[in-house]
């Protein structure tokens, strides 16, 4: 149990991540039912540890705290579904509420904020004409395997404390299939950055035309 987060349970590799899924479950929980609220946290990790499977930049917790009422908003009833299937994937099969409507509505006044998205095609084709900054999000081993010829490599766990690394340009972000890709752009929109999240399949940039390399 971190802060905001627990450990990752893939890191001994991908044939033992559901036991090993199914054993932090069981013992997070444990721990919660086990201890009093105000029992503070001490991890063995902290913010930014490659173990950790989310960001979080809490410096302290407590049982209670890290005790996650969730509410799932979606704008329709569609994605709401979708969001509770993946959810109880990972364990949690109880969200605290559900609601159905606009994003503005949830805002509280305060002004959206959106970053844009693109594909694999929409990358080669901005190659065409000048030099785009492309951003890896994925870990050392799936970047050693093969990644976008030129990328920067920058781990999603690593984003936020290495941010000043990346130049003050326009950020193409992309991962496996996307997810990660979302987090970190998620990350550099707040950090003031300009972003464009690759919402789409790696095994989709060689057929698009991005050249790629091996480490």
């Amino acid at each position: 149990m971190l802060y905001g987060s627990t450990g990752r349970p893939d890191l001994m590799g991908a044939d033992r991540a559901a036991e090993l899924a199914h054993a932090q479950y069981a013992s997070a929980h444990r721990l919660a039912a086990g201890l009093a609220p105000d029992t503070e946290i001490y991890p063995t990790h902290g913010f930014g540890s490659f173990c950790s499977a989310t960001q979080s930049a809490a410096v302290s917790s407590t049982i209670g705290r890290e005790q996650t009422p969730l509410t799932l908003l979606g704008q329709t009833p569609e994605q709401v579904a979708e969001a509770q299937r993946e959810l109880l994937r990972v364990g949690i099969d109880s969200p605290a509420a559900m609601a159905v409507g606009d994003p503005a509505d949830w805002s509280g006044g305060h002004p959206l904020r959106s970053f844009a998205a693109a594909d694999f095609s929409d990358l080669e084709a901005v190659r065409q004409y000048r030099s785009p900054v492309i951003v890896d999000v994925r870990r050392d081993q799936e970047w050693v395997e093969s990644h976008v010829d030129g990328a920067i490599h920058m781990p999603l766990h690593e984003l936020r404390a290495r941010l000043p690394e990346l130049p003050d340009e326009e950020l193409w972000v992309y991962c496996r299939t996307g997810y990660r890709a979302s987090v970190a752009a998620s990350m550099l929109d707040a950090a003031g950055r300009r972003v464009v999240a690759v919402d789409d399949d790696y095994d989709r940039a060689p057929t698009a035309g991005l050249p790629i390399a091996c480490a």
